[in-house]
C-alpha cells in the first residue's frame, strides 16, 4: 500500500499539478495542502479523496501556476501609458 501519482492539467490559463503520496497503514491519516485560493474547498477535496484511499498515511498536494505564455499573452495585450512602463515590459519579456 505504499504509492505516489500525480496529475497535470490546464484550465483557465491555469496549469494544476496534484500529486499523492501514500504510506502502509492500518487506519486513514489525510494531509490535504492546498493553493491558498483553495483551502476553502478542504473538506470537498477530503470527501472527495478519502473514500477511494480507504487507509493509509497519505498526503495529497496541489499546486497552482501560470504557463508563461498566458503571462506574455496579457503584458502584450495590456495598454501602458508612459514610455517608462512599456520599456519595463519590454525588457521583461525579452
Amino acid at each position: 500500500m505504499t504509492g505516489f501519482g500525480s496529475a497535470t492539467a490546464e484550465c483557465l490559463n491555469k496549469k494544476f499539478t496534484v500529486e499523492i503520496k501514500s504510506l502502509n497503514s492500518k487506519q486513514l491519516d489525510l494531509t490535504l495542502r492546498l493553493p491558498q485560493g483553495y483551502r476553502q474547498a478542504e473538506a470537498e477535496v477530503r470527501a472527495l479523496v478519502a473514500p477511494r484511499l480507504e487507509r493509509g498515511k497519505s498526503e495529497l498536494s496541489a499546486f497552482r501556476s501560470f504557463p508563461s505564455t498566458a503571462f506574455l499573452t496579457q503584458a502584450s495585450n495590456a495598454s501602458f501609458s508612459g514610455s517608462a512602463a512599456s520599456d519595463g515590459v519590454s525588457a521583461f519579456i525579452t
